[in-house]
């Protein structure tokens, strides 16, 4: 076996990915490693103990601890708080945590692309939107739906 080894044999031979290992290099983290040339070189050793390290994570207990103290300073408990308190992220307890806003998850939201539709035309659905109270997507269906219903084919909707 090797002593010394490049990045990629590094994630062939052990279970981290190349990317994974870049992430840690460029955050100052994981496991000690010289650059030659263009090449990351890490010690055997090193990953080994890297990789034998347990992880650190949240008990119920500091969750619980970092909640109160949060409460009783009238700070609302939101994922930012926690981080900033503990200086780590929460991982599988962001439950815990409040929403800082109420947002749909990514991906799950509504949207309308405008492509297609005049300048003068989205400049003037925007304001109606606006106007209404409305983001553009939400807006444009009311008015499809609107329109749809007006129609006489009432099977459409």
């Amino acid at each position: 076996m090797k002593a010394y080894m490049t990045r990629q044999e590094v994630a062939q031979q052990f279970p981290i990915s190349f990317s994974h290992l870049a992430h840690l290099a460029c955050q100052g983290r994981g496991p000690r490693y010289a650059v030659i040339g263009r090449r990351a070189i890490y010690c055997r050793e090193a990953v080994e103990k890297h990789l034998s390290k347990p992880l650190r994570t949240y008990s119920v207990q500091e969750s619980d601890a970092a909640l109160s103290l949060l409460t009783s300073n009238r700070i609302p408990p939101t994922v930012k708080a926690f981080r900033e308190l503990t200086g780590r992220k929460i991982g599988k307890l962001e439950n815990a945590a409040q929403p800082s806003a109420l947002r749909l998850a990514y991906g799950k939201h509504r949207y309308w692309k405008l492509d297609g539709i005049s300048p003068l035309i989205r400049a003037k659905a925007k304001r109606a939107a606006t106007r209404d109270g409305d983001n553009i997507g939400p807006w444009v269906e009311k008015a499809i739906i609107a329109i749809l219903a007006q129609r006489s084919d009432s099977d459409i909707l």
